[in-house]
């Protein structure tokens, strides 16, 4: 799927999920109290909406696929293991890698501090997983959309 895309899907599924949670209810955005704002969303089929899936790639996460997405709370950098800040870097969906996403790997990122593997997790332990190819430190990257 073309960068582009993408971010015009992500729009659209923002813009419906508002939608959604909004028609035929008291809505919370004050844009949304108008009787013309709602009237407008009814005559989209918005207001029909009952769900949204929200598909995301195998091992990508929100942060990875709409790095910077207006509105969205998203990071810029991570911690290590070593307590290093790593800037994140693109790297295009088309660059062909692997990372770990076994247990062991899931343990590993977590970097816990629980008596069990996986409790109280950091999360600073991405650097510690497996991978074959890809960038220096695959695992604080973003795909880009523009």
């Amino acid at each position: 799927m073309q960068p582009s895309a993408v971010r015009y899907l992500a729009m659209v599924a923002t813009a419906l999920t508002v939608g959604a949670c909004s028609f035929g209810t008291q809505s919370t955005l004050p844009y949304m109290r108008s009787d013309v704002a709602l009237r407008a969303l009814k005559a989209t089929g918005a207001g029909k909406i009952a769900h949204i899936v929200y598909i995301v790639q195998e091992n990508r996460s929100f942060d990875n696929l709409f790095q910077g997405y207006p509105g969205a709370d998203t990071v810029s950098s991570g911690k290590d293991s070593r307590g290093r800040t790593i800037r994140l870097k693109p790297v295009s969906l088309s660059h062909q890698y692997v990372i770990d996403h076994s247990a062991t790997a899931m343990f590993a990122a977590c970097d816990g501090t629980g008596k069990r593997p996986g409790m109280h997790c950091r999360m600073d332990g991405f650097n510690l997983e497996e991978g074959d190819d890809g960038p220096r430190d695959r695992e604080y990257v973003y795909v880009p959309y523009n």
